[in-house]
Order: structure tokens, then sequence, then C-alpha cells
């Protein structure tokens, strides 16, 4: 065989993928890798990532970052189910490449390269905080009554976080996390804590 003819086909050469999917972005996409001439010898292409940002899949479950191709069955085109990662930081949209890594005792394969695939990631998380049991009740005057609200993170900080609050205006509302009852108190999430709801209550005082 001429080993000048020997190479990949690879395609498509970038993919699109949605962390939680969703009816415009899929979680998943795929890709498929063609050799385009009989090998002499077995060719492996092995995939390199960031499992921190995918997942990828291939024919053989058991060596899912790595291809075979052998003189039989070359002619397949083996395909690549690539998986966005659901993690819970707010990391934004980012990009992240699959390269390519080539061994072959033939020598016009174990020779070649392949060039890297580009995905584009869509993030699903946002940063700010979820609120549980607003809007409140009507509150009874002289602190007979007291309300709830429970409040924490919508995604995974990198550090610790401070929630400071306040109570606007020329207003008669107290409320309390913590501390003592006031016009102003606070929350404090760390990274291991971001999604357990803290409570704030609040009272109306006398006029």
């Amino acid at each position: 065989h001429d080993p000048s003819l020997k190479g990949f086909q690879v395609g498509p050469d970038s993919l699109g993928v949605c962390e939680g999917g969703g009816s415009l972005c899929a979680n998943e996409a795929e890709f498929t890798v063609q050799l385009l001439m009989t090998p002499d010898e077995d060719v492996e292409v092995i995939l390199d990532y960031d499992e921190q940002q995918i997942e990828v899949e291939g024919n053989s479950k058991s060596l899912s970052d790595t291809l075979v191709f052998t003189p039989e069955n070359w002619q397949a085109s083996q395909r690549v189910t690539v998986t966005a990662v659901n993690d819970d930081e707010s990391e934004g949209d980012l990009e992240t490449e699959i390269a390519f890594t080539v061994n072959s005792s033939d020598a016009g394969y174990d020779s070649l390269t392949i060039d890297a695939l580009t995905v584009f990631i869509e993030d699903n998380d946002q940063i700010g905080l979820l609120f549980d049991g607003v809007p409140l009740p009507a509150i009874v005057e002289g602190g007979l009554s007291v309300r709830e609200f429970d409040v924490r993170l919508s995604s995974r900080p990198t550090s610790g976080v401070d929630v400071a609050m306040s109570v606007l205006g020329d207003s008669h509302l107290e409320i309390i996390t913590n501390g003592g009852w006031g016009q102003t108190a606070s929350l404090s999430f760390s990274i291991l804590d971001w999604a357990v709801e803290k409570t704030v209550q609040v009272r109306a005082l006398d006029d």
C-alpha cells in the first residue's frame, strides 16, 4: 500500500453541548473517526480531554478513551459520544478540546497526527441567590407573629460568600439570622454548604 494515502477522517471538526441539556441544546453530541486506507497492523487512536468538563464514550465501553482499528474493520467509522459534565459551578460558556494520539506498528499510520476537535460548552449554572417562602404572609405588629424565609446560593462558589441584608427605608421591620434582632443581618456560605438553605426570620415592631 502507498503510505502517502493513509490518513484519518474526523467529522465534524467541532461540537456544541449544554450542561444538563434542554430543548434548544443537547447534553451530548457525536463525532466519527475513520481510516482512509487499510492498515498493515492495528491502529489505536487515544482520546485525551478534560474530564472535569466532558465525558467521552467510544464504541467499546471498556476502552472508552481508545478507538482500535484493525485490518479487518478499518472501513467502519467509529462513533464517539461527547457529554457535558453537569457540575454545580458557574463558569460561563467555555470551550475545550479533544486531542488525539495515534499508536501503531504500521509506520504509515504511526507517523500521522490528527487535529484536535473543539467542544463548545454552554454552562447552565448562574451566580445568584435562591429564595423559598417569599413573598411573606402579613406580619402582625408588636412582634406577635414571626415570619421566615430560606436563602441559598444558586451555584457552587470558588470561595466563601457573605450575604449582607438590611431593612430598607423607614420601616418597623426587624430581621434575625444567628445574631440578635435588628435592621441588618448576614448569612455566610462556604463551598461545602452553599446548597444548604439558611433561615431568615422577620418581625414587625409597634409604630
